[in-house]
């Protein structure tokens, strides 16, 4: 199970900001296949978000391997 991000660090602005609508914490092995992979090319990966009754996409802005916290673009 995913956890929630409250609070963090906007990775465009260095800010901490609400983020609550963008990130999650991700267990470290489901990161992994990730890791190898250069800003651009982690740019072009979607995470797909199971909601209630629907699906979202989200692009990845950036992602923190030591605490597992993925960002997502957008999402305010």
């Amino acid at each position: 199970m995913l956890k929630h991000v409250v609070q963090g660090v906007d990775p465009a602005t260095g800010q901490t900001v609400p983020m609550e609508n963008r990130a999650f914490l991700a267990r470290g092995e489901d990161l992994e296949p990730l890791k190898g992979l250069s800003p651009d090319q982690l740019h072009d990966v979607n995470v797909v978000v199971f909601h209630s009754w629907e699906v979202s996409r989200h692009r990845i802005a950036s992602i923190d391997h030591k605490t597992g916290m993925l960002n997502s673009k957008g999402g305010d």
